[in-house]
């Protein structure tokens, strides 16, 4: 099966991500979640370079594009909460409320795309 260019790059690039995130964790003083991230990382490796092997181009894509859009403000507030440990008092509350309202856009998010629309993909 012949892959357009853009979704093997898109692949690809997914794939570095992981690889990079792999790499990381790794690199990156150990945190409490560290078994579990990077776990999670590499298996999100092989799941990608499966789906890439055995051509499940469409499906992986779909579930990529769904998947991935909720981390973003996770991420985001993730940021926020080691600024609000490296800022002074006032700061300190700024950063805290900016991650707060974050990780309230991220469950909102999360339930959007990852249980009402990852379940309808799934089902249909």
């Amino acid at each position: 099966q012949q892959i357009r260019s853009d979704l093997r790059c898109y692949f690809l690039l997914y794939i570095a991500r992981y690889i990079q995130m792999v790499i990381s964790v790794c690199l990156e003083p150990k945190r409490k979640d560290f078994v579990e991230m990077f776990v999670h990382h590499v298996v999100s490796v092989i799941l990608t370079i499966s789906a890439y092997w055995w051509g499940f181009i469409h499906v992986a894509v779909i579930i990529m594009l769904l998947l991935d859009p909720a981390d973003v403000p996770l991420h985001l507030a993730k940021c926020c909460k080691y600024m609000a440990e490296a800022s002074g008092v006032n700061a300190k509350k700024y950063w805290r409320c900016l991650a707060d309202v974050l990780f309230a856009i991220f469950v909102i998010m999360f339930f959007i795309t990852r249980l009402v629309m990852y379940g309808y993909v799934v089902w249909s």
